[in-house]
């Protein structure tokens, strides 16, 4: 799951802790369409 969250983290360094969890919900509600191989639920 991380792998989805830091590349973000990166790309806005300067993010508030709360904007940073924002995109994390978002990204749970909307997962990337690349993902690595695993169980999807």
């Amino acid at each position: 799951m991380s792998i989805y969250f830091l590349p973000s983290y990166f790309l806005h360094p300067r993010m508030h802790p709360t904007e940073i969890l924002r995109i994390r919900h978002k990204q749970l509600l909307h997962p990337p369409r690349i993902t690595s191989p695993g169980p999807v639920n």
